[in-house]
């Protein structure tokens, strides 16, 4: 039997990432979280985010509140989300929010969705946000926004050789 294609697979494309120490935030999922299967609806991921996000900047940015008097905006430039594998209703879930990429004006935000009693990452979501002014021009992040976004910041180090799966083929059935 002659494959019709060949897939390799990377088994591990990088190397784990250090964190500092993420933000996390713990939540129960209710049957308002969930669809008609009692799983957690989709856009329920990103609004969850969304909350993580908000309570660490309350938490974490000691003048925001200052800083939003003065006109600073919080923008969502984009998001993502990449579902690994369902949650449902009543599970406790834990989210880990670091900072990957970190500019002057920009950070990229990324959340991890685990099962709390499980440790098993259900789900990985990203936010791309800016700062700007009143006028929603761009602006430089306020220093006490960018260490507290430092002190969830990924450390990256050197990855290690790229391991792959042997070769697979998939063939008619």
């Amino acid at each position: 039997m002659n494959p019709l294609v060949e897939f390799s697979y990377p088994f591990e494309a990088y190397a784990p990432l250090a964190v500092r120490r993420p933000y996390v935030y713990k939540t129960t999922i209710t049957f308002g979280d969930t669809d008609l299967f009692r799983s957690v609806y989709f856009l329920n991921y990103l609004k969850i985010a969304g909350v993580v996000r908000e309570l660490w900047v309350r938490d974490c940015v000691p003048n925001f509140d200052r800083h939003l008097e003065d006109g600073l905006l919080l923008i969502t430039r984009n998001v993502s989300c990449d579902f690994i594998k369902p949650l449902f209703v009543f599970d406790v879930i834990r989210c880990e929010m670091t900072v990957e990429r970190l500019r002057i004006t920009s950070a990229e935000l990324v959340f991890h969705f685990y099962k709390d009693n499980t440790d098993e990452l259900h789900a990985m979501g990203r936010h791309k946000i800016v700062l700007a002014d009143h006028t929603q021009k761009l602006c430089p992040m306020p220093k006490d926004f960018h260490e507290a976004a430092k002190n969830i910041l990924w450390e990256v180090g050197d990855p290690p050789p790229r391991k792959v799966q042997p070769k697979t083929s998939i063939g008619l059935l």
